[in-house]
């Protein structure tokens, strides 16, 4: 190689060289400037992450809620200042502490079962109540996972609810106090639980309502101090300063007040003890004040919740005020309808007696004369007046009846009976009117009725006495049935359906539906043609009702009409005793009789009758003179009449029984004879002693009929 080739190659050599070492150096700075901006872009990044920290930070601290981060064990590392000011803690003694200890115990179990939960996924809140050891905490806690889904960490956020539970239980109590009152009848007990609560609820020491008095100068006043235990119910003259008091009371919502302003020295010092702070409740009824509720205590004000349970207390009292306002009213109102019932019943009773007694004589007169020699005429005017007589004596039990059941007194005798003997007395009772008519009068009884039942019979004859009793008197022709039929039968109950069927006018559906009332018949017509008060089908559907049972009507006017009467009968498996046999002839024996009676037609006409039979009969007219007779002569019966005068026969009864009139005549037969027939009537005297009863007017079959039985 010569020396200028070397010297050419060493010359590319070094350019070479300086070409690589401006391209490292171009390289060096571009890194380098790279590096300059990524160290600013990182000093940026810093700032914005120490930023995000900070604010993390400071949301964190100063959440409106507590905030706790937990491991995975239950223990604190991290609290905000929220949570340590609602335990009232300093934050160096709470970490690294599980929180478990901050719970109550009733709590424990249900944050643990949260906690749980919580680390598998789900996000979970309960309500759990801290504890600082000196008061109980309620929260609503919420826990859940962090966003950077740290299975060993999670965030628990505390809110206090005591306010929200405060007020639930404040409502609840309210409802509770609302029911009570509901039962509460007296107004001095439903103060004092108002005052009682009202207490509880505000922290107060005293209370005090006071109803004004409109017609006196005085307050009702119930005054309470429940830390004592003290209540007291009293009269209080009105404050020389109430005017000012009722005026602001207009308001009618809750103020504050200061109690010296508003009442007299003695008031302050009797009723709240000298409490100076006080917080007033009207208490309205009808658009007016009636009163006031008073809250006092020694000094502290009253927050605007404490105001509105006063008034809400205010207004359950005055709902109290109202229903014993009412409930005084109903007790006069049922005291007077008491009265008036009572009033009623005696009326009733007295009238019943007056109006039996003469029909008694004018009965008792017909059927003496019958036993004369009367010709065919005679005695077909005979038979008239004694239908009359028992006419107006049926009109006369009907009213009676109809005034028992509305007054609620009518009771069903429950007893043993042979229902299908009961209803052929039945159909031999109405057989004779039916031939008399002539009627076809069938009866037809279901062979599977039970044959003893529990049930009244005679009420029983009643509703299908009423029922026949209308049947044959709408119908002139055709034929009239009673048919009685099982529906429904276990082994222990029955119901039978009651059919009474004729033939004879019907009526329209109008007429079908006001039937049952008292005093309505099927129509005007009706009345121009048959005879009846219209009571005998409201009574019947009374007794109905009683018993239990049903009654419908199915008619069509021109072709009759068909009752149906549905009762229920528990079926009697024990047999009753033997129904007695009864005679309407007299016993063959001669008796001694004594007839105690101071209506002297009465007294005529019951001596005339057993002297028709063979009897003797010696006549007195009150209780003392029967004493006397019975202690100077023999006898074997006596018939005693109830109201007289000297001695009534209630009277004589019992001393008769006492052996006033000699031991020999203590167990003398007694036939109480008498013209009261109310309800109780008939058990009463029998009570007292007698062997036996008969109303007035007095029947000559009936009587004999008890004297064959009782001798």
């Amino acid at each position: 190689m010569t020396k200028k080739e070397r010297t050419t190659k060493i010359t590319r050599s070094h350019e070479e060289t300086s070409i690589e070492e401006m391209s490292a150096r171009e390289n060096l700075q571009i890194y380098q400037e790279e590096l300059k901006a990524q160290n600013i872009e990182l000093q940026e990044s810093r700032f914005e992450v120490d930023a995000l920290l900070h604010e993390y930070i400071n949301l964190f601290e100063n959440a409106p809620v507590g905030l706790v981060t937990l491991d995975s064990k239950g223990i604190i590392e991290r609290v905000n200042r929220p949570f340590l000011r609602l335990l009232g803690v300093e934050r160096d003694t709470i970490l690294q502490t599980p929180l478990i200890r901050r719970i109550k115990k009733e709590s424990r179990s249900r944050f643990v079962n949260a906690l749980t939960r919580t680390f598998k996924g789900a996000s979970v809140t309960v309500d759990v109540v801290f504890t600082t050891g000196k008061s109980d905490i309620s929260t609503e806690i919420s826990l859940f996972l962090p966003v950077s889904n740290r299975e060993d960490r999670c965030i628990v956020s505390i809110t206090d609810i005591n306010e929200r539970v405060r007020r639930q239980n404040e409502v609840t109590t309210l409802a509770k106090l609302g029911h009570k009152l509901i039962k509460t009848v007296e107004l001095a007990e439903a103060s004092r639980v108002i005052i009682e609560t009202g207490c509880a609820l505000t922290k107060s020491q005293f209370g005090v309502i006071c109803v004004f008095d409109g017609q006196k100068d005085t307050w009702g006043c119930f005054q309470h101090e429940p830390e004592r235990d003290s209540f007291e119910e009293k009269e209080i003259e009105q404050p020389a300063n109430h005017r000012l008091l009722q005026d602001n009371l207009a308001q009618t919502t809750p103020f504050e007040i200061d109690c010296s302003d508003y009442f007299d020295s003695e008031f302050c010092a009797q009723a709240i003890h000298g409490a100076r702070k006080g917080m007033l409740a009207p208490i309205v009824n009808d658009d007016s004040v009636k009163g006031f509720f008073l809250l006092a205590n020694p000094s502290s004000v009253f927050s605007k919740g404490s105001m509105y349970l006063a008034q809400m207390l205010s207004n359950l009292f005055s709902a109290a005020l109202t229903r014993f306002e009412l409930n005084t009213r109903l007790k006069e109102a049922a005291e007077q309808a008491k009265k008036a019932n009572q009033y009623k019943s005696e009326f009733l009773a007295n009238m019943s007696h007056e109006i039996r007694t003469p029909i008694n004589g004018v009965m008792g007169m017909l059927q003496l004369l019958q036993r004369t020699d009367l010709n065919e005429k005679q005695l077909h005017f005979t038979d008239c007046a004694l239908t009359a007589t028992k006419r107006l004596t049926k009109l006369l039990s009907d009213i009676l009846d109809l005034a028992i059941v509305e007054a609620g007194k009518m009771v069903i005798d429950q007893q043993k009976a042979y229902l299908s003997e009961t209803f052929n007395d039945i159909y031999q009772l109405f057989r004779p009117v039916a031939e008399e008519k002539g009627l076809d009068f069938r009866l037809t009884i279901d062979p599977d009725i039970p044959k003893y039942v529990i049930t009244d019979p005679i009420r029983i004859q009643q509703v299908a006495s009423n029922l026949l009793g209308n049947a044959m008197k709408f119908s002139d022709a055709g034929v009239v049935t009673i048919d009685v039929r099982v529906v429904y039968k276990s082994s222990t109950h029955v119901r039978l359906l009651l059919s009474i069927s004729d033939q004879g006018i019907g009526m329209d559906d109008d007429n079908v539906t006001r039937l049952f009332d008292p005093f309505e018949q099927a129509s005007s017509g009706y009345q121009r043609t048959h005879q009846g008060a219209g009571l005998g089908l409201a009574i019947t559907k009374k007794i109905v009702e009683l018993m239990n049972g049903s009654i419908a009507i199915d008619s069509e006017e021109g072709q009759g009409t068909t009752v149906y009467v549905s009762l229920p009968f528990d079926i009697a498996h024990e047999l009753p005793k033997a129904k007695q046999g009864s005679s309407v002839a007299a016993s063959h024996t001669s008796l001694r009789c004594l007839v105690v009676e101071d209506d002297a037609m009465s007294r005529f006409i019951a001596q005339k009758h057993l002297e028709y039979w063979g009897h003797t009969a010696t006549c007195v007219d009150d209780g003392r003179k029967a004493l006397e007779e019975l202690s100077r002569n023999k006898f074997d019966v006596i018939l005693m009449d109830i109201q007289m005068p000297e001695m009534d026969g209630v009277e004589a009864t019992k001393r008769i029984r006492a052996g006033q009139a000699g031991e020999e005549n203590k167990n003398i037969k007694i036939i109480a004879l008498t013209a009261y027939v109310m309800r109780g009537d008939k058990e009463k005297f029998l009570a007292t002693g007698a062997d036996a009863y008969i109303s007035k007017p007095l029947d000559r079959d009936t009587l004999a009929n008890i004297l064959a039985r009782l001798m």
